[in-house]
């Protein structure tokens, strides 16, 4: 049996790290991928480009900053055991402020893609254009409003990833709340929005649970 400081050594030298790194890999060659084939398909097929692809598009590199982000956190000790790291470090805070900012812009951008799709694809519904530009002009209020609150959240701005600067912040747990619910509404709203149109369409019932899923799948 081992003894409880080889367990306790065994434990403290758990290091996930290298998995980290190669999630964001593998997730940022898929997107990379994934815009590339649509792009691909679009000037095959001869079909030109929209909105919804130079959203998508924009998305991309936003995304691709992500990623970055999230490899580089293992230099600040991401991927190991909190006890092992330096007492007082700044550096993941830090890059979390800034990975935030980005993180919110992509799903703003994807969510915009998937209302040009649908204006694109269900341009017969005529009530369609004004709902999803209402949402798109909301969605983008909101973006400027939760990246305006993330940036100044504290005072002076350096207080947000080291709390030895003397200042003050807003509560985290409120603004974790108010970033999250309207971010979960929008993507509930955006989706539904492709329930009643895929519903009208002529095809078999079989073919429209598949098809919702299909947009439910893209939105995840």
């Amino acid at each position: 049996m081992a003894s409880p400081d080889s367990e306790d050594a065994a434990y403290l030298a758990q290091d996930r790290q290298g998995q980290l790194i190669a999630l964001n890999v593998v997730m940022a060659t898929i997107a990379t991928a994934s815009v590339a084939l649509r792009f691909y398909a679009r000037k095959t097929s001869k079909a030109g480009y929209w909105w919804d692809d130079w959203m998508c598009l924009a998305s991309l590199p936003i995304t691709l900053t992500v990623n970055i982000f999230s490899a580089e956190f293992v230099d600040t000790g991401q991927g190991k055991h909190d006890v092992t790291l330096p007492w007082g470090d700044t550096r993941y805070l830090h890059q979390l402020y800034f990975e935030l900012l980005f993180y919110n812009a992509s799903l703003v951008f994807f969510k915009l893609s998937l209302l040009f799709l649908y204006n694109r694809v269900f341009s017969r519904f005529t009530w369609l254009k004004f709902v999803t530009w209402t949402l798109g002009v909301l969605i983008m209020m909101w973006l400027v409003a939760v990246e305006f609150v993330l940036i100044f959240q504290c005072s002076p701005l350096r207080r947000a990833w080291d709390e030895k600067v003397p200042g003050k912040c807003l509560n985290q747990k409120s603004l974790f709340i108010a970033q999250s619910v309207p971010t979960i509404t929008f993507d509930v709203s955006v989706l539904s929005i492709a329930i009643p149109l895929v519903w009208m369409i002529q095809l078999p019932r079989s073919s429209k649970i598949a098809l919702i899923g299909v947009f439910g799948m893209g939105g995840m």
